[in-house]
C-alpha cells in the first residue's frame, strides 16, 4: 500500500503535481496502463493499488471521466486530493458530496467557450458541494486547490508526511528562495529612504542604486522596492541574517553612503500561513 500515490491517465495535467512528487519521499504513480500527459511525455504507471492518500491532477478528462477503475481508486481512498480539474474527478466519484471545495469550473475562470462542454459535464457531478473561492481548501480527508497553487497544494499535503516547517522550505526552494543559514524565514528587513533637505540627487546616483539593488536581487537578498508616488522617499525590503548584516547591506547602497537618503531601517515580522500568522 503506497503512502501516497497520484493518479494518472491520458491527458492529465503532470505539471500540477510535479510539486507533490518532489516534497513527499516514495509518492508513487498508478493507473491503468501507459498515459501520454498533457505535457507531450509518456507516463508509465504502477497498477492501482491502495494508497492512503490519493492525489489527482488536472488537465483534460474524456479519457478518466467514465473509467470505473479510476473512479473506484478515488471512492476507495482514505483521503483524497484534487487539483484544478481533478476536483472535478473527485465530484465525479462521489467525493465532494457535502464538501467544501475549490476549482476552475467557477465564473470567471472559465469563461472560454472551448469550455462549455466540460462545465455542462461536471455541474451535475458538483451539486451537493459548495464552492469556495480559495487557492486550496482542507475539508476533513479532501483537499483540492486551484492550479495556479500546485506550490501551496504541495505543501498542504506534504506538511503531514515531512513536517510543515520542512514542507515550508521545500515551497520557498521551489519558488526560487533558499534559506539563509541562520536567518528567520518569516523575517524581512525595511529600510524607508528619506530625501535629505536640500540635497540633489543625480541622474548617476539613482543609477548606482539600481545597479546595487539588482546586485542584491541576483544574490536573493531583495525582496521589493520602489519609490512612493506622493514623493516622500522609497522603501527597500531585503532579507539578512541579523541586524548588523543589514545595516551593512543598508550601508553600502550609494543613496545612503553618498548622503542623498535618510535611511529608517526596521525589522518585519511576516504574517502567513507558514507561522500561523503570528499565532493570532
Amino acid at each position: 500500500m503506497y503512502d501516497v500515490a497520484v493518479l494518472a491517465w491520458e491527458g492529465c495535467a503532470w505539471s500540477e503535481v510535479t510539486p507533490v512528487l518532489s516534497m513527499i519521499p516514495g509518492a508513487g504513480v498508478m493507473g491503468t496502463g501507459p498515459a501520454r500527459a498533457r505535457e507531450g511525455f509518456t507516463l508509465l504507471p504502477e497498477r492501482l493499488a491502495p494508497a492512503s492518500l490519493l492525489v489527482v491532477p488536472g488537465g483534460e478528462l474524456d479519457a478518466a471521466w467514465d473509467d470505473e477503475a479510476l473512479l473506484g481508486a478515488i471512492r476507495g481512498a482514505p483521503r483524497v486530493a484534487g487539483i484544478c480539474n481533478g476536483a472535478l474527478l473527485l465530484a465525479r466519484a462521489g467525493r465532494l458530496h457535502g464538501r467544501r471545495a475549490t476549482h476552475t469550473a467557477h465564473a470567471p475562470y472559465a469563461s472560454r467557450p472551448e469550455w462549455s462542454a466540460l462545465l455542462d459535464a461536471a455541474e451535475p457531478a458538483l451539486l451537493g458541494s459548495t464552492y469556495v473561492d480559495e487557492d486550496v481548501v482542507v475539508d476533513g480527508d479532501v483537499v483540492t486547490a486551484k492550479p495556479w497553487a500546485a506550490l501551496d497544494f504541495a505543501k498542504t499535503l506534504a506538511g503531514s508526511f515531512i513536517g510543515r516547517d520542512e514542507a515550508a522550505r521545500l515551497a520557498r526552494y521551489q519558488r526560487g528562495c533558499r534559506d539563509l543559514a541562520g536567518e528567520d524565514p518569516h523575517a524581512r528587513w525595511a529600510a524607508f529612504l528619506a530625501p535629505v533637505s536640500g540635497v540633489a540627487t543625480t541622474r548617476a546616483q539613482v543609477r548606482a542604486h539600481v545597479v546595487y539593488l539588482r546586485a542584491l536581487e541576483r544574490a536573493g537578498r531583495l525582496v521589493l522596492a520602489g519609490p512612493f508616488d506622493d514623493g516622500s522617499g522609497g522603501l527597500v525590503v531585503f532579507r539578512a541574517v541579523d541586524r548588523a548584516e543589514a545595516e551593512q547591506i543598508l550601508a553600502r547602497d550609494p543613496f545612503v553612503a553618498e548622503g542623498v537618503r535618510v535611511a529608517t531601517l526596521r525589522r518585519w515580522s511576516l504574517s502567513n500561513a507558514d507561522n500561523d500568522h503570528l499565532g493570532a
